[in-house]
């Protein structure tokens, strides 16, 4: 994952391909730009709402403070996952 600020206007990223992208607007203010950039199927496309709701909850406890973390852009890029072992927890 590439993990960065965001703010209004910000230009697309270009340094990956853009398979889908999800605006989300917080509850405690702000937005998240989520984008899924992966190729080559690394990772199964059913995984990325389990990838998204781990975001969130990590941005709505807090990294350091466990206050809320905002503006945020997350570009999901790259991983590994096993095709009989792998699960969305």
């Amino acid at each position: 994952m590439k993990i960065e600020p965001y703010y209004e206007g910000m230009p697309e990223p270009d340094e990956f391909t853009i398979r889908g992208k999800e605006v989300i607007d917080l509850d405690w203010g702000g937005k998240l730009v989520f984008y899924n950039c992966i190729v080559g199927g690394v990772i199964d496309s059913r995984f990325i709402p389990s990838i998204l709701k781990g975001v969130m909850e990590k941005m709505e406890e807090g990294p350091i403070t466990g206050s809320y973390v905002r503006d945020v852009r997350v570009l999901v890029h790259d991983g590994k996952m096993h095709p009989v072992d792998s699960n969305d927890i």
